[in-house]
């Protein structure tokens, strides 16, 4: 009874007015996604090179770059790891080794180019991008259903979740994995139903697992998934590839080749692994031994990098040297691998394969 006079009026419905108040007022990130993609030129292409720059360029300029061609190691502009048209739109996801996810807002790089941080939310700075995916073309959820997201963590667990989920990403980041202390995300595949999973280790060892719901079952965003690959004394997991259903049979429905991975070692040896010489496993077995790395001296050898085939493949080296390989210049013999010619300081880093 003390109170001063009321000065306001209480309305039903008030808190809804005032939210939708607050949203006309702040910038609508769709609109502005669309408007930066509408002022993009039609014949552009959207490149993402493997130091993370993010840029639109003209035909003309991605010929003068000859970023699809191989080249010797060099002090080469670090080596492209995507080039696609901008028409159709592609879906770019990134993951990060927090087990976090977001897709990359590269329309806004037709003005101001930058790196790929530039373009990803604000709360995934400092977080390291283990992976860049492409995700299916289309609005329409069945060109996906087929389709998961496998997911890698350092302690040797593997899990999928369906690829639908992934269509309705906002501009936010968001966790799609809980990991232990310690664990982090080591890579991240999209698999296809009825396709192989490859899990390769530093010491050459290769486990793969068919794609189905007995092996590898589809989970929540918030399950560490189950324990697939045990480590042994010493051992470390270096990556994962995934294999359509389609790369088991060829146009005969004839026994073909079930895709081939690309494995490069500390000392510079590269070669063509073909997955169909390999067993299909469950979880917990041990796999193939695929390589015989040179384990002798105070330094011996290991596996440091794994990708999936393409035409074009980048190299870099622990000294920031860059170079380019075509596939078929790449030996498939286990016992006699392609050797890089790396400096006596100097080791293999990455292999960057070319999407395009």
């Amino acid at each position: 009874r003390f109170a001063p006079p009321r000065r306001t009026r209480l309305i039903e419905g008030g808190d809804h007015l005032l939210a939708e108040k607050a949203a006309n007022q702040r910038p609508n990130a769709e609109l502005q996604r669309r408007q930066a993609l509408g002022a993009l030129p039609s014949d552009g292409r959207l490149l993402i090179q493997n130091d993370g720059q993010v840029k639109v360029v003209s035909p003309q300029l991605m010929d003068r770059l000859h970023l699809n061609e191989p080249i010797d190691l060099g002090d080469e502009p670090a080596p492209a790891q995507l080039i696609l048209p901008i028409q159709p739109a592609p879906r770019l996801l990134v993951l990060t080794a927090s087990g976090r996810m977001a897709l990359v807002r590269w329309e806004f790089a037709g003005q101001q180019p930058g790196g790929i941080e530039r373009f990803l939310p604000t709360a995934l700075q400092g977080d390291p991008l283990v992976s860049l995916l492409r995700l299916p073309d289309g609005d329409d959820n069945a060109a996906s259903s087929h389709l998961s997201l496998g997911l890698l963590s350092s302690d040797g667990r593997f899990k999928r979740l369906p690829l639908q989920d992934m269509q309705e990403l906002s501009g936010r980041a968001a966790t799609i994995v809980k990991l232990k202390d310690g664990v982090s995300l080591v890579n991240a595949v999209v698999c296809e139903e009825g396709g192989t999973v490859a899990l390769i280790s530093d010491i050459g060892r290769v486990l793969c697992l068919p794609v189905n719901e007995a092996t590898l079952p589809l989970m929540g965003k918030l399950a560490q998934g189950p324990m697939t690959m045990r480590m042994l004394p010493g051992e470390a997991l270096v990556g994962a590839i995934s294999t359509p259903a389609d790369a088991d049979r060829n146009a005969d429905n004839e026994p073909a080749n079930r895709g081939t991975v690309l494995i490069g070692s500390r000392q510079g040896a590269v070669v063509q692994l073909d997955l169909a010489s390999l067993r299909r496993c469950r979880r917990g077995d041990l796999g193939d031994m695929a390589l015989n790395l040179d384990g002798s001296g105070n330094n011996p050898d290991r596996v440091v990098t794994v990708c999936a085939n393409a035409d074009v493949v980048g190299v870099m080296s622990s000294q920031g040297r860059h170079g380019r390989l075509l596939s078929t210049s790449i030996s498939q013999e286990l016992s006699q691998p392609t050797q890089l010619p790396l400096k006596a300081d100097e080791s293999l880093s990455e292999l960057i394969p070319l999407l395009s």
